[in-house]
């Protein structure tokens, strides 16, 4: 009797074991899974301010962020350093039920990765969310000389950048300025069109690497359409004409963007100048007179001379700048009435 007890007890302990185990497995299965969720869930990121994080492999291989593009973002530019290993950095519009694949993607080097999106790639920017994504995508966990590395630190970093003005445009007058990846890439000159000028044209000089120039009539550039004027050609120096004889160009304020298409890290010069193509409302002239008090019963001989001088003939042949001036001498004497004989 006292052995078919023991044997009823040692029973229901197993049962009870049995039962406490398979709710530590549940419970178990349940938190790796809302870990797991958890993982996947965006966080926010707020433009400006550095997130950090850590992928623990192999449970967690990814981790995104969820940044909010206001409606006149022109340009995003993430930076993504890991740590330990390298990572992918990915970014794509959220759509609603749109979760094809990432539109953009790069992996770091040494560690650093960074991603730009603006207006003028493929595809473009848009005002929204956005997801970004800092992933481990290798099949094993990487390793170091010592030992596996299984959680990876990483700091994510957006920047956002709206339309701006940079500057202002006078015609004929050139203006020195520089493009960099801090600022976004690009730089923005308003230049005014009088009423009944034919064409406008924009300059881009003094340049050391490849720039690019945008122009469009009445507000900034937010997207490319059929109402943005472009010059792009691989080299840097770049001639923007807008309008013709038969087409003349709108008057009103117009904005020039010159932008970077390398998206490069550094500072890069130029000059940027707007003239009128053979225009009279985008030139100026200097106007003067001299009053000479005529004398009585004798000539007034006016003698004016124009010369020309600068060194714009030699130094153009070495490094194709120069100067040039014109001068106008201007002489008036009297002298005596040549009387004629009869």
């Amino acid at each position: 009797m006292r052995a078919r007890r023991s044997l009823v007890a040692a029973c229901a302990a197993l049962a009870f074991l049995g039962a406490f185990l398979s709710g530590v497995i549940a419970t178990a299965a349940y938190l790796e899974r809302r870990h797991g969720a958890d993982a996947t869930r965006p966080e926010t990121l707020e433009a400006g301010a550095p997130r950090a994080g850590a992928l623990e492999l192999p449970r967690v291989k990814e981790q995104t962020f969820a940044l909010q593009v206001p409606a006149h973002a022109v340009a995003v530019r993430v930076k993504l350093v890991s740590r330990g290993a390298e990572l992918t950095l990915s970014a794509r519009r959220d759509r609603d039920g749109d979760d094809d694949g990432y539109d953009f993607a790069v992996a770091t080097e040494s560690g650093e990765a960074a991603l730009a999106i603006g207006r003028f790639t493929d595809p473009p920017l848009e005002a929204g969310r956005w997801i970004l994504r800092a992933a481990f995508t290798g099949d094993t966990a990487p390793t170091t000389p010592e030992k596996k590395l299984l959680k990876i630190p990483f700091t994510i970093e957006a920047s956002v950048f709206e339309a701006r003005v940079d500057g202002e445009l006078a015609p004929g007058k050139g203006v020195d300025g520089a493009v960099e990846g801090e600022s976004g890439g690009f730089r923005t000159f308003k230049v005014e069109v009088p009423s009944g000028a034919r064409a406008l044209r924009v300059d881009l000089s003094r340049v050391e690497t490849d720039l690019d120039l945008y122009a469009a009539h009445g507000s900034p550039i937010l997207a490319i359409g059929d109402e943005v004027y472009f010059s792009k050609h691989l080299y840097g120096c770049e001639t923007l004409v807008v309008g013709d004889d038969e087409h003349p160009v709108l008057a009103g304020t117009w904005y020039v963007d010159v932008v970077d298409p390398l998206d490069q890290d550094g500072e890069s010069t130029f000059r940027i100048e707007a003239t009128g193509k053979d225009d009279d409302s985008f030139t100026s002239a200097t106007e003067s007179q001299v009053v000479v008090k005529a004398v009585a019963n004798k000539d007034l001989l006016v003698v004016a001379k124009a010369k020309d001088g600068g060194d714009i003939a030699y130094e153009w042949k070495k490094s194709e700048h120069g100067n040039y001036g014109l001068g106008l001498d201007v002489a008036v004497k009297t002298q005596e009435k040549e009387t004629k004989k009869k």
